[in-house]
């Protein structure tokens, strides 16, 4: 009883007694095991000891300083200066970026080698490559029209673009994204373009509604003629409602070049449409009235049809190609 006592009265100030255990094992050796653990375990969250102390180096005079001789020192690539006024020191930028392609940065770095002599600094541009960091308009077209098709796969943009790494993408993609509502080339140039395309389209699709349903009646399209002609040179033939740049004068009015050979071999105008078989003539009329047109910002030129189904399609797709990029650099200008 004396034993049991004392064994309670141990465990409830918190010490752990050291007597026999009564399954007949000895507890000091698994509380020693639990200190060492609790040690080590502190040991690893907390660095003490001179091991994990900073090592501060010696304290060295200024007289005994080399600073060439640190690798780690920071280069100085630019120094404002009060010796080249701010008129001057925009036109020597823009001649550097205008003439040899020079970014600021890298302009203002070799005035900066020169000492502030600008004499010197432009005698030296031509005499150095800058690093192509920029972005050329045929890069930053390629890019939009990779990531139209292929969203943020930047391996499939850089199938498009293979000069430039997923690291470079990567960065311009954001840059381009910040801005990208006031320096997209393509949503800009799609806007110009709707925005003077928006009264010939209208023209357009009116002409056309009434060439559905009045073939003989040339009023209309002669007036929607006139209009075009005045404004972009192409005429809407009076029969097929197709634009077309040479058109051939008829009593009926208007025509494209296969509408027009068509009525002077038979004397009648052309179909446009096939003939109607008898469970579908409520379909067929309902085509006639429904006229459709091509999709906003596509238009059907005839003499480019017939061009491309007399001869290779290839040469005229690599000509608009080349006029597409020819656009894109007025834009960017």
């Amino acid at each position: 009883m004396v034993l049991a006592d004392r064994n309670a009265e141990n465990i409830r100030n918190g010490r752990r007694s050291r007597g026999p255990s009564p399954n007949g094992h000895a507890s000091e050796s698994s509380s020693e095991d639990e200190v060492l653990g609790m040690n080590h375990v502190l040991a690893e969250k907390i660095r003490v000891g001179r091991d994990y102390q900073a090592v501060v180096p010696e304290f060295i005079q200024v007289g005994d300083r080399r600073l060439e001789q640190c690798p780690d020192r920071a280069l100085l690539v630019w120094s404002p200066t009060i010796d080249v006024s701010d008129i001057k020191l925009d036109e020597y930028i823009s001649l550097a970026k205008e003439k040899y392609g020079y970014n600021g940065e890298q302009a203002l770095g070799m005035l900066f080698w020169h000492k502030h002599d600008l004499e010197k600094a432009i005698l030296d541009l031509a005499n150095f490559t800058p690093f192509p960091d920029e972005w050329t308009v045929e890069d930053k077209v390629l890019f939009e029209q990779a990531f139209q098709f292929h969203g943020k796969s930047f391996h499939r943009i850089r199938q498009m673009l293979p000069d430039k790494s997923i690291h470079t993408l990567v960065k311009y993609y954001y840059s381009w994204k910040k801005t990208r509502s006031r320096i997209s080339l393509l949503d800009r140039q799609a806007r110009k373009i709707a925005g003077r395309a928006n009264n010939g389209e209208e023209a357009a699709a009116t002409a056309g509604s009434d060439v559905g349903s009045e073939l003989g009646s040339n009023t209309d399209s002669d007036s929607d003629e006139k209009k075009d002609g005045s404004e972009s040179k192409i005429t809407l033939c009076v029969n097929c409602g197709v634009s077309c740049t040479q058109s051939h004068s008829t009593s009926k009015g208007s025509m494209c070049g296969t509408c027009f050979t068509h009525w002077r071999r038979t004397g009648s105008l052309r179909p446009t449409v096939g003939p109607a078989k008898p469970r579908d003539r409520h379909t067929h009329s309902i085509m006639l009235r429904n006229k459709r047109k091509p999709p906003r910002g596509m238009y059907i030129n005839h003499d480019d049809l017939v061009a491309m189904a007399s001869g290779p399609g290839e040469q005229m797709l690599k000509a608009m190609d080349r006029e597409i990029v020819s656009l894109k650099r007025q834009v960017n200008s």
